[in-house]
């Protein structure tokens, strides 16, 4: 064996060390994609033709197994996401495939989860969630914002909605967007893709009204605008 391949061999992590990392890795991956989906992981493997066992095991206390590449490209190929990105647990990104997601009040500065908390109080049907994208920034929702999605509300003109896709959307099912109701017709909200994306007729087939905007909180300056 040569120096060099010695040298190598002595800085890479413990196999063990490894092995964690990507877990933790394809955990992150798997929990956005349900989250992104609103599905439970059973069903998001009884999507893609797999056994719901190979999912939810990853979850279960002292698994040490990993997702085999098979199962990974089948799961990425299924709902059209890119494959995880391994890297350390302290400094993993968050990943996210939808252009917003719920809010996880476990990772929210205190302060600030006190004011949402306040802003939804005595309102059951009222969930949170954090804008990713600029899906709504024509109607006025910064990534980074805080929007307050009203799951019983009807959508009046000019209100920005949370809807869902489902068949005849086959590799977007389950698949979350954002658009702004006016004329009988949810339409784009991205100033860059304001004529590319088609509006789409209310009450089409597969498309799910899963809540309205009726409120947001912008938790940062201007200035130091989220992108």
């Amino acid at each position: 064996m040569s120096r060099d391949t010695t040298q190598r061999e002595r800085s890479r992590p413990p196999r063990s060390a490894r092995n964690a990392a990507l877990q933790a890795a394809q955990r992150r991956w798997v929990e956005a994609l349900a989250n992104d989906r609103q599905l439970t992981k059973s069903a998001l493997a009884k999507g893609a033709d797999l056994q719901p066992s190979t999912l939810t095991r990853l979850f279960s206390d002292g698994y040490t197994g990993l997702l085999s590449q098979a199962v990974i490209d089948q799961l990425a190929t299924t709902y059209q996401v890119p494959a995880p990105v391994v890297t350390s647990d302290e400094d993993a990104p968050r990943v996210a495939f939808g252009d917003a997601e719920t809010l996880d009040f476990s990772d929210t500065a205190p302060s600030l989860a006190r004011m949402v908390r306040a802003a939804i109080d005595g309102h059951n049907a009222v969930d949170p969630w954090v804008m990713r994208s600029d899906a709504l920034e024509a109607a006025g929702i910064l990534a980074g914002d805080i929007m307050l999605v009203d799951l019983n509300a009807r959508p009046e003109p000019g209100d920005a909605c949370c809807l869902q896709l489902l068949d005849p959307y086959p590799a977007l099912r389950g698949r979350t967007i954002w658009r702004v109701f006016q004329d009988g017709f949810y339409v784009a909200a991205r100033f860059a893709r304001l004529q590319a994306e088609a509006p789409i007729a209310a009450g089409s087939p597969g498309l799910v009204l899963r809540g309205v905007v009726v409120g947001s909180i912008r938790p940062h300056r201007l200035s130091h605008h989220i992108t």
